[in-house]
């Protein structure tokens, strides 16, 4: 960045000239100017600001303001990487499904892996509800700012249009591990280790109001599956990369927007939900074909079943 700085530097030397120069080429406003160099207003205290402290401290005021979108370890694991990456952001909200019963009589309580976390971290957090008018009523609660990002991760309910809307552009992004357009859907790393996919990968996306993982692509990176490994572990691979890829994004944030580019949906693949009817096998299955199943659904499906037996279980 070039200053207009005609100034006589012999003549004028008082550094709250400068001062003045320098914060305006940044757009930095006059308040912050006082604060900042308040330690210059007195003639017989020396000034110990040197130029790189300067911009250390704007970059502190430029940091973001982060509302995380999230539930399970995937997104837990995105969220630390972001957590520990504190350069970035000056504040930080999650937000989580509720707190629900499960299992058999709805007598096991599910808490969100996110919102342990958040707790663990003395994160500010809330609970947003499934029903659309309930969670724009909750969400305005959460307090957010026109120069907040909102992020999502694994996040299972849609974000409703009003929302998306009340963000400024490409400030609503989503983390998708997968080469988008490719995989689309709830269950991309699943599918790949299923599919033993050799083009693997994650996203950064910006949120479409239109559908799920149809938003535009501000970056991706190749990830490729580790060999014979099972959910949890590719899971944590690929939260790893995804959370490096949200870094880079928002640490230049503007520019990674100005360059995105739209998904070519010709080349869409989609990724549904896993059940019980994906462990299905028969005898003309293959070793590798059972394996893949055992690497890619044995988190969610504990075991595998022939139509030939329908009442033999295999436990995986």
């Amino acid at each position: 960045m070039i200053f207009d700085m005609r100034i006589d530097l012999f003549v004028k030397k008082d550094l709250r000239i400068y001062r003045r120069i320098f914060l305006k080429g940044l757009g930095v406003q006059s308040t912050f100017s006082r604060n900042l160099f308040s330690s210059t207003n007195s003639k017989d205290q020396k000034s110990d600001n040197t130029f790189d402290e300067v911009v250390k401290k704007i970059r502190v005021e430029n940091r973001l303001k982060v509302l995380f979108f999230g539930s399970d370890t995937f997104s837990s694991k995105v969220f630390k990487k972001l957590f520990d990456s504190k350069d970035l952001w000056n504040q930080m909200f999650v937000v989580t499904p509720p707190i629900s019963k499960r299992g058999r009589g709805q007598r096991e309580i599910h808490k969100p892996p996110l919102l342990e976390l958040a707790e663990e971290l003395n994160v500010n957090f809330q609970s947003l509800s499934r029903s659309g008018k309930d969670a724009l009523n909750e969400f305005q609660e959460t307090g957010f700012q026109d120069d907040t990002v909102l992020i999502t991760a694994s996040f299972p309910y849609f974000i409703p249009s009003p929302i998306i809307s009340s963000f400024q552009t490409s400030f609503c992004l989503n983390v998708h591990p997968s080469l988008l357009p490719l995989y689309r859907g709830p269950a991309p790393i699943q599918w790949q280790i299923y599919n033993q996919e050799q083009n693997s990968g994650v996203t950064v996306q910006d949120l479409s109001s239109k559908g799920f993982d149809l938003g535009k692509i501000l970056a991706q990176r190749h990830v490729p599956l580790p060999k014979n490994s099972g959910y949890y572990e590719v899971e944590s691979f690929f939260a790893e990369a995804s959370g490096e890829l949200l870094c880079e994004v928002l640490a230049n944030l503007k520019s990674h927007a100005k360059f995105a580019k739209d998904q070519d949906s010709s080349k869409a693949s989609y990724a549904p939900k896993v059940n019980l009817n994906h462990s299905k096998i028969n005898s003309k299955s293959s070793f590798n074909h059972v394996r893949s199943k055992f690497h890619a659904f044995s988190h969610r499906v504990e075991s595998i079943f022939t139509p030939l037996l329908p009442h033999k279980f295999v436990s995986l």
